[in-house]
C-alpha cells in the first residue's frame, strides 16, 4: 500500500467513525437514497420476499426436524417487534439488537450442533430496518416540505399585501404632491412608486439578513431572507416564534433576487452549517469579521456588520423610510 492509499483509506475510516459518532445520538445519514413512497415499498415488499425465502428451514439451516422452524419463528418476531418501535433517530440501537438476538440464535444452533448455511437472513433483518427507518426520515422530510411551502407562500402574500399597500399609499401622496405643485416631491414620489412597482412585478427581490439570539451559543447566526416591506416586521415575528429574546440584527442586504443570493451563502458556509443533520436550518457559526470579508471578497457585497440595528437609529430610520441602496 502506498502513501496516497494509505492517506484515502485513514480518511475513508475518518469518516466512518465520524459517522458511527453521529448515529450514536441519533443523528442517521440515509443510506437509501429514495425519491417517492412507492419506490420505498418497493425496496422493502423485495426485502421481505427474499426473508421469506431465508425464514424456510430447509434454506437457512443444514438440519432437518422442527426446532429450527421454531428459532426463525422466534427472531423474526424479535426483529418485526423491534422494527416497529424505529422512529428515526433509534435506527443504531435496533440494529445492534437485531445483531443480539442474530448471535443468540447462532449461540442456540452451535449449541443443537445446528449448521447455519448462510447469515443472509440476519443481514436482510438490518436492511429492513435501515430501509423502514430511512422511510419514516422520508415522510418527515416530506411534511416538512408542505410546511415550509405553506411558510413560504403565506410569507409571500403578506409581503404582496404589504407592498400593494405602500403603492396605494404613495399614489395617493402624489395626488396631493401634484395638486399642491410641489414639483420635488412629486418627482421624489414618483421615482419611489416605480420602484414599488418594481418590487410587486419582480416576486424575488428583497432582504438578505444576518441575525443572531441571546439564547443560541455565540458564534451562532441565522442567514435568512425576506420580502416583506420593512424587513424588522419578519425578524419580530421570527422572535415571538420560538425564542426567549429578541432577535439581534447584524446586517440587511438588498438584493434584486433574495432567493438565489441565499442559496449561495448557505452554500458557500455549508462547512460551518450548525445543523448538518438537517440543510433547511439556516444557522451557521461563524466570526461576523469573517463573514463580512467573505461577502466583499466573493459576493461584491461591502456592507457594515452592526453588533444589533435596533440600537442604531440611522440604520433604522433607513428601514422605516423604505430607503433601499441598490
Amino acid at each position: 500500500m502506498n502513501e496516497f492509499e494509505l492517506r484515502e483509506k485513514i480518511k475513508k475510516l475518518e469518516k466512518q467513525l465520524e459517522q458511527y459518532k453521529l448515529e450514536e445520538v441519533g443523528i442517521y445519514t440515509p443510506k437509501h437514497i429514495l425519491n417517492t413512497k412507492s419506490e420505498f415499498r418497493k425496496a422493502i415488499r423485495e426485502n421481505l420476499k427474499e426473508q421469506r425465502y431465508y425464514s424456510h428451514a430447509k434454506n437457512l439451516f443444514d438440519v432437518k426436524g422442527n426446532i429450527p422452524s421454531i428459532l426463525i419463528q422466534h427472531f423474526n418476531f424479535e426483529c418485526s417487534e423491534l422494527i416497529k418501535k424505529l422512529n428515526g433517530y433509534n435506527l443504531e440501537s435496533v440494529r445492534l439488537k437485531i445483531k443480539n438476538y442474530a448471535n443468540k440464535l447462532i449461540s442456540v444452533c452451535n449449541e443443537q450442533e445446528i449448521t447455519i448455511k448462510t447469515q443472509r437472513l440476519f443481514c436482510l433483518k438490518i436492511e429492513q430496518a435501515e430501509l423502514e427507518n430511512d422511510y419514516i426520515l422520508f415522510q418527515a422530510e416530506e411534511k416538512w416540505k408542505k410546511q415550509e411551502q405553506a411558510r413560504k407562500i403565506a410569507e409571500q402574500r403578506k409581503a404582496d399585501k404589504e407592498w400593494f399597500d405602500r403603492l396605494r399609499e404613495l399614489e395617493e401622496q402624489l395626488s396631493v404632491s401634484v395638486f399642491n405643485g410641489d414639483t420635488e416631491q412629486t418627482n421624489e414620489l414618483q421615482q419611489e412608486i416605480e420602484k414599488t412597482r418594481h418590487l410587486l412585478r419582480d416576486r424575488k427581490a428583497g432582504w438578505i439578513y444576518i441575525i443572531s439570539n441571546e439564547d443560541m451559543l455565540y458564534g451562532y447566526y441565522k442567514i435568512g431572507t425576506t420580502r416583506r416591506v420593512n424587513p424588522l416586521v419578519r425578524i419580530d415575528e421570527l422572535s415571538d416564534a420560538s425564542h426567549a429574546f429578541k432577535f439581534k440584527v447584524h446586517a440587511f442586504i438588498y438584493s434584486e433576487d433574495c432567493f438565489a443570493l441565499e442559496a449561495q451563502l448557505h452554500k458557500r458556509f455549508a462547512y460551518c452549517r450548525v445543523n448538518k443533520e438537517n440543510t433547511h436550518k439556516e444557522f451557521f457559526e461563524v466570526d461576523l469579521d469573517k463573514l463580512q470579508q467573505i461577502l466583499k471578497d466573493e459576493f461584491g457585497i461591502d456592507i457594515e456588520m452592526n453588533d444589533n440595528i435596533y440600537d442604531d437609529n440611522a440604520q433604522l430610520r433607513e428601514l422605516y423610510n423604505f430607503a433601499y441602496d441598490k
